[in-house]
């Protein structure tokens, strides 16, 4: 497993790779909607079965919008094929965002390494309230890495794997709801 800072490093290489990779994409639609977005303040982004799905490549656009603004509350990003690439671009932006409470991840392909990455953003971040990762493909250790950043003891990692039930942490007082229910673990 890869440890907070080596996650860190792997996820600026991550978010080149998955702006690399948007370079053949027609992302017309998804900048339209980010512009119009931002042109307005719109709190709450919806990016739900967005079509084409938004993927790794868009996912590392959004999270760089999402780094510069200020006023974002909820992102959607729900049934969207983003992996980790996606997901490490998403968790460097949530590091130094202080708006965004709510994220939602439910049904893409966010595996353990995603898991890693999502979990190093967290530590650094006192605004998220609710992260929705469920029907990923996280398993035992990405669970275990997510756990960890929220100050969970190894007893109560083992009860969070075995139970596959949001919780809230001791220790990050403003993360009310972690949902991991329907992955690998």
């Amino acid at each position: 497993a890869q440890g907070g800072g080596e996650a860190m490093a792997s996820s600026s290489a991550a978010i080149r790779a998955a702006a690399h990779a948007a370079a053949g994409l027609d992302l017309s639609a998804l900048h339209a909607r980010l512009d119009k977005y931002v042109t307005n303040d719109v709190t709450s982004w919806q990016f739900d079965g967005f079509e084409p799905p938004v993927g790794d490549a868009a996912a590392a656009i959004i999270a760089g919008a999402l780094e510069a603004s200020g006023c974002v509350t909820t992102l959607f990003l729900n049934d969207n094929e983003i992996g980790d690439l996606g997901a490490a671009a998403l968790a460097k932006a949530l590091e130094t965002n202080t708006s965004c409470t709510r994220v939602f991840l439910a049904h893409n392909a966010i595996d353990d390494h995603g898991a890693q990455a999502l979990a190093s953003g967290l530590e650094s971040n006192a605004t998220l309230q609710v992260l929705s990762l469920s029907s990923n493909k996280i398993g035992d250790l990405g669970c275990a890495a997510l756990c960890r950043s929220l100050g969970l003891t190894a007893e109560e990692e083992a009860q969070e794997i075995q139970t596959r039930n949001g919780r809230k942490p001791k220790q990050n007082s403003t993360l009310l709801g972690l949902y991991i229910n329907d992955n690998r673990i």
